[in-house]
């Protein structure tokens, strides 16, 4: 006689509320993923025109001639990269207020279903 139990794959063990949520919980992820995805990228970017712009004022600061051209390289380039970074920090702002209504906005069901 034998006692062999019936194995039945993981996923059709779960009960019909436990895949609607598991397929929910996936879903959400697939989108938040994508919008790291697209937050990383844009911040590769802005570091890369922030970089482009730091090697432009060492530039100048090497090729200035003497002290008031240095103090306006330096002004100038501390006035830019401030406005930058300011300006860099309420668009990641921004981004991210979206990202998270968009991810949010994807756990609602549809169809009216709870």
């Amino acid at each position: 006689m034998s006692t062999q139990t019936e194995t039945r794959p993981p996923f059709d063990m779960m009960t019909e509320a436990g895949q609607k949520a598991f397929a929910s919980a996936t879903h959400v992820n697939a989108r938040a993923m994508c919008g790291v995805l697209a937050m990383q990228k844009h911040m590769l970017d802005f570091v890369s025109r922030r970089i482009e712009r730091d090697l432009a004022a060492a530039e100048a600061l090497a090729k200035a001639a003497d002290a008031p051209e240095i103090a306006a390289v330096t002004q100038e380039f501390c006035t830019q990269a401030m406005s930058d970074y300011a300006d860099e920090s309420a668009e990641f702002m921004r981004r991210a207020t979206a990202m998270a209504g968009e991810t949010f906005a994807a756990t609602v069901p549809r169809d009216g279903a709870a």
